[in-house]
């Protein structure tokens, strides 16, 4: 009986410490399902709809780092700015990407993008 108990502290010990290990999606990503490429697609277009060309690029950089994602700047022309939000768990991660670049306070061009590895 003892050994029972402590193998199911165990086991659940071990689930608390996977749980603690997994991180959400950002409210950005939130809701998307489907085969890697239409996933892809998605957040691109949901990037896009949410943030417009010509749109403000204060009111884009308030929003990511409000969701999390840490932004850089990026050397990889066309695009000025990217920004990536990591998620996932001990088997596989999420990395979701935005990248832009801005012309007098304005976003110029921007893209979202999605990508997943698994052990």
């Amino acid at each position: 009986m003892q050994s029972s108990m402590r193998s199911t502290l165990i086991l659940g010990l071990l689930s608390l410490a996977l749980a603690g290990c997994t991180t959400a999606r950002p409210p950005l990503g939130e809701g998307l399902h489907g085969p890697v490429k239409e996933l892809r697609a998605e957040f691109d277009r949901r990037v896009k709809g949410q943030f417009p060309i010509g749109s403000d690029e204060a009111v884009l950089r308030a929003e990511l780092l409000r969701q999390d994602f840490a932004i850089v700047r990026d050397r990889d022309a066309p695009f000025s700015f990217s920004a990536t939000y990591h998620s996932g768990g001990i088997a596989c991660v999420e990395d979701w990407n935005v990248r832009w670049s801005v012309y007098a306070g304005r976003i110029a061009d921007i893209e979202g993008n999605w990508g997943q590895t698994c052990l």
